[in-house]
């Protein structure tokens, strides 16, 4: 658990309510109201009921067996007002609640006031990419994650700094320069047509295609990054015109997404700082150099370089440098870093040493690491050019996404068309990397993605826009219910148990950093109002229950929305 999130309204406000009514019944049994508030639970099983009490943990304080005091429970219980029935089920009592009680608590629910946790400061890095070469899906996935974290965190009262690492200097950089000054011939990326960031990527790629007619490439590449750390003016200016094209790349693609960091760093900025801490942590003795005289780290049969003999940076170097920074802007209780599962034992590591300089402790530092996304065909592979690139995946997303508004659509003005295919793009793939688990690797499929049937994100746009729609056909509809209804359509009860159930599932969701578990939850609640909506009449009811299924209708688009916005996707009016 990385946050203690209690929810506060839908089940748990139901569990209350029922604990009142039941501790008024059962004082003679010696039961108070918090005492069976602790107990009672959400049955495993479906269809018996919809909250249980387990008589296990009575059985010392009685000195019955369970299944005796599970049956006395029950028999009390049943004249409890709100409880239609009480059945004993071996150690269990299992509560068939009126559906009134339920309705109204559904109908009531908030995104405001739905949780409560301590207020925390967090710090989230992400999505920390090298410059040489352009964001690719799997910066995606993280990017997906990132914003996601953020809006759940905040949703639970939490002050969020969404910052990232540009990793800008090294030897990648120097290898993008040597193909740049061999092949570029002082090109730039409006001369090509292509973003800064792809434009910087090509020459990486044609770098590690070109090398080994070229051998001599490779030595040029270290004397650069030589030259670099020794301040060359020359070799600092064209390190920094191609890193900048890098940076204008990657800003547009994070303003595509709807990313915007609070802060941005540079590895270049850092680096020196961190050698720094280096050495003042081999002073105090923390670090030692090894045989080859590099400053190392050792913990636990761990060895961990810190900077090498030769006085050249490696990535925890600037790690370190940038803790500090990173302190010193927001002084957070809280550091999150989304990065790959591949990096598991280096943050380990790198929490231990920030421990070791008494700058924090380990578990401030959250490492909240993800599985691979992977093409049908396989790994993606960077230096040879195998890589699904951010902006053509959404550029392929969005036209698929577009024919579907035309085709729907064909009225429709060129802005609205591209507004709506926007959306839906992002939707599309937002939700497609943020359904399963985040440990777990992803194949990604874009015609999957898009598509309007299944767990898709423009499934779950599409439920809403329609919950929109017939709100509109309806006209003004008071949020004011006189009557509660007596009895429940399955349809309907099914519905108003997946709305309550949403808090609950929400604070878990935020708690183990799982948005899988937000997406899911969506799912649940626009299949049950497509469900609802297919079978039983909403406009044409009867006066009674038109009102009660429209209010019903609202409070589902507003559940809806607000599960949409924690995996930042954009709500539509019309799909």
């Amino acid at each position: 658990m990385y946050l203690s999130v209690t929810p506060q309204q839908g089940f748990d406000r139901v569990k209350r309510v029922l604990a009142r009514e039941l501790a008024r019944v059962l004082t003679l049994v010696g039961l108070t109201e918090e005492d069976i508030l602790s107990l009672l639970e959400k049955p495993r099983l479906e269809g018996v009921g919809h909250l249980t009490l387990p008589a296990f943990p009575l059985a010392k304080r009685f000195k019955k067996p369970p299944v005796e005091i599970a049956r006395e429970l029950a028999e009390h219980a049943r004249t409890a007002e709100h409880v239609l029935n009480a059945e004993a089920a071996g150690p269990y009592v299992n509560f068939t609640l009126a559906h009134d009680l339920l309705a109204r608590e559904a109908l009531s629910l908030q995104p405001e006031g739905m949780l409560e946790a301590d207020a925390l400061r967090w710090v989230i890095e992400y999505p920390s990419p090298n410059t040489n070469k352009p964001l690719h899906l799997g910066h995606l996935r993280n990017i997906a994650l990132g914003m996601s974290l953020t809006r759940m965190l905040q949703a639970a009262g939490q002050t969020v700094y969404q910052v990232n690492l540009n990793n800008d200097r090294g030897i990648a950089m120097s290898k993008v320069m040597v193909a740049y000054q061999h092949l570029g011939e002082g090109r730039t990326p409006r001369d090509e047509g292509l973003k800064g960031d792809a434009f910087v990527g090509k020459y990486y790629v044609l770098y590690e295609k070109h090398k080994e007619a070229h051998p001599e490439w490779e030595e040029e590449a270290y004397e650069l990054l030589r030259k670099w750390e020794a301040g060359d003016p020359s070799v600092r200016a064209l390190w920094r015109k191609l890193r900048d094209w890098a940076l204008e790349g990657f800003r547009e693609t994070y303003a595509t997404f709807g990313l915007q960091h609070d802060k941005e760093y540079y590895e270049s900025d850092l680096y020196e700082r961190g050698k720094q801490i280096a050495l003042e942590g081999l002073e105090e003795g923390i670090f030692t150099r090894d045989e080859k005289g590099n400053i190392i780290f050792e913990a636990e049969g761990q060895r961990k370089v810190i900077l090498r003999a030769d006085g050249t940076a490696v990535y925890i170097t600037t790690d370190l440098a940038l803790a500090y920074a990173k302190e010193e802007d927001y002084h957070a209780d809280k550091y999150a870093f989304i990065v790959g599962s591949e990096q598991n034992a280096y943050f380990k590591i790198l929490f231990q040493i920030l421990e070791e300089l008494r700058f924090n402790r380990v578990e401030d530092n959250i490492h909240v690491s993800y599985g691979m996304v992977l093409l049908p065909e396989g790994r993606m592979k960077s230096r040879e050019g195998r890589v699904v690139e951010a902006d053509d995946l959404y550029a392929e997303v969005h036209r698929m996404a577009l024919a579907g508004v035309r085709e729907r659509h064909p009225q429709l003005e060129n802005s609205e068309a591209e507004r709506r295919a926007h959306a839906i793009a992002k939707a599309a793939i937002l939700f497609y990397l943020l359904k399963p688990n985040r440990q777990l690797d992803v194949t990604f499929h874009p015609e999957e993605s898009v598509s309007f049937d299944g767990e898709t994100g423009p499934y779950l746009l599409y439920t809403i826009a329609r919950a929109k729609s017939i709100l509109r056909k309806a006209g003004e509809v008071s949020s004011h219910l006189e009557d509660y209804p007596g009895t429940l359509h399955p349809l309907e009860e099914k519905l108003i148990l997946t709305l309550l159930d949403t808090p609950g599932r929400v604070a878990d969701a935020i708690s183990q950093f799982k948005p899988s578990s937000i997406a899911q939850q969506s799912m649940r609640v626009a299949q049950a109002f497509n469900e609802l909506y297919h079978t039983l009449p909403i406009l044409k009811a009867s006066e009674d229950k038109r009102h009660f299924r429209l209010i019903l209708t609202r409070k589902t688009m507003e559940i809806l929305s607000f599960l949409a916005r924690l995996l930042a996707l954009d709500v539509l009016e019309e799909m």
